[in-house]
């Protein structure tokens, strides 16, 4: 999100906040995968009546819930800063 260069370690912990706060937030489910020691967000379609407004929530939420952390993190009381 934005031109910022993060190192891998801080990326990869935003990452699993972002990933926590979907999960917690409960509109889509989303998992994680390590790619070439990187924390992926994973999303894995299987139901066959998933529709194009499904697939489109995700990046709506994953957007939605990025920018909750990196606010947060802006004003962190007791939270991660990036």
């Amino acid at each position: 999100m934005g031109k910022r260069d993060l190192p891998e370690p801080k990326l990869n912990q935003l990452n699993l906040d972002i990933l926590k706060r979907i999960v917690a937030r409960g509109h889509v489910y989303l998992s994680n995968a390590t790619l070439q020691s990187k924390f992926c967000l994973r999303a894995c379609i299987v139901n066959h009546r998933t529709t194009d407004s499904d697939i489109d929530a995700i990046q709506a939420e994953v957007l939605s819930a990025a920018t909750e952390v990196l606010h947060q993190a802006s004003f962190p009381s007791q939270g991660q800063t990036y």
